[in-house]
């Protein structure tokens, strides 16, 4: 039997938490699941939640915060281990690079950063070029239907390869934006900055799995 009472949290460090967590909160009750989600910031939040949002901002800038020596490293270090041992997460954006077990990027040449190299992709960082290149673009994603999905691109990676382990849920002829590997969730664009719940309620539905 899957648990009903369930904690998820969003990594409160950077990027759009707010945004995850108001839909997160409207599955939830859409669910009659009667949790709330949380604000994730020290290791010791990390032991009570069953899956972990990662969201969509500045992946730089997000690895030095969770490195940082208040934490002595137990923040990304705790997010490895209890990913390793099949806590669900949920990369967007920003998030889906920290995911990646490499990453490039196409405007700044030469960088580097600390990734969770948890999920066999490799990603491409800023695909599109700065802020002001981002768009919308209406996604046709595995298992949601005939109806498209609202895809919110803000400078957006695109994920350029993916492990034999990994199940690709929305591509184009060349770029992939959604994948998924085991309790790993990662999507190359915003969905917490639309109306539509079905990628928060997809997590929901990984992070119910016994698998």
């Amino acid at each position: 039997m899957a648990k009903k009472n369930i904690t998820i949290g969003v990594l409160a460090i950077q990027g759009d938490v707010l945004e995850h967590v108001l839909m997160m909160d409207k599955v939830l009750a859409k669910k009659n699941i009667p949790t709330k989600t949380v604000r994730v910031k020290t290791p010791e939040q990390l032991e009570k939640i069953d899956g972990l949002i990662i969201p969509g901002g500045e992946s730089t800038v997000m690895s030095r915060f969770i490195e940082e020596k208040r934490f002595d490293e137990k923040l990304i270090k705790m997010i490895q281990e209890k990913g390793k041992k099949g806590m669900a997460l949920f990369g967007t954006c920003a998030g889906t690079v920290m995911l990646s077990k490499s990453s490039t990027d196409k405007v700044v040449k030469g960088f580097t950063q600390t990734l969770l190299e948890l999920m066999d992709i490799d990603v491409l960082r800023n695909k599109y070029g700065r802020q002001q290149e981002s768009f919308e673009l209406d996604l046709v994603v595995q298992g949601f239907g005939k109806k498209t999905f609202p895809g919110v691109f803000i400078r957006a990676p695109i994920i350029k390869t993916v492990g034999k382990i990994v199940e690709v849920l929305c591509k184009s002829t060349e770029e992939i934006y959604a994948a998924k590997q085991g309790k790993l969730l990662a999507v190359t664009f915003h969905p917490e900055l639309t109306d539509d719940t079905r990628f928060h309620e997809l997590f929901l539905e990984i992070v119910l799995s016994e698998k």
